[in-house]
């Protein structure tokens, strides 16, 4: 009995190695912090004029888990009066950029900047995705950081991740 029950852990001890991500906070061009299952990769300049951003992602093989951060280079600046609608118009339009839905937001203030803490669903060559995210606007720049899971596909759960590690988003 005992060799049975060693045997099971060390089952589940190997298991458990296969999909666990080492999750550590990165710093993002000096510019915020957020979590990554492994270090980030500049991807591309996206856009042009004041809509132009730079993004850095990781995708964890094991776990079919993608994270991404992304901030916008060029600088546009809104009153306190309209940059609520500019953060839900900043969600809204990553979501039609996708065509995708959006399936919850909530608009608050982290670490003293407006933010919104959302969630879209979109398909991909016919796979769904699930976009955990917040975005937060400072000093005339918008800083995102998401994570996203294939629902059926991901051996972990990306909201899980997502909420376990939003606490560590800091915009500098």
């Amino acid at each position: 009995m005992l060799k049975k029950i060693w045997f099971i852990g060390i089952i589940l001890a190997i298991a458990s190695s296969v999909c666990h991500a080492e999750y550590k906070a990165y710093d993002i061009d000096g510019k915020y912090r957020a979590v990554f299952g492994g270090v980030p990769i500049y991807e591309a300049e996206l856009g042009a004029g004041s809509g132009k951003h730079r993004s850095y992602s990781y995708t964890d093989e094991n776990s079919l888990i993608i994270y991404t951060a992304t901030y916008q280079i060029g600088k546009t600046n809104f009153t306190n009066a309209t940059l609520a609608k500019a953060i839900k118009n900043y969600v809204h339009g990553q979501s039609l950029a996708v065509g995708g839905s959006v399936l919850s937001y909530m608009q608050k203030t982290i670490n003293g900047n407006q933010s919104a803490i959302f969630e879209i669903q979109y398909k991909m060559q016919g796979v769904i995705i699930n976009k955990y995210a917040v975005v937060s606007y400072k000093n005339g720049h918008f800083y995102q950081w998401a994570i996203q899971e294939l629902p059926v596909h991901s051996k972990l759960d990306g909201n899980h991740i997502f909420n376990t590690h939003l606490k560590s988003f800091l915009v500098h």
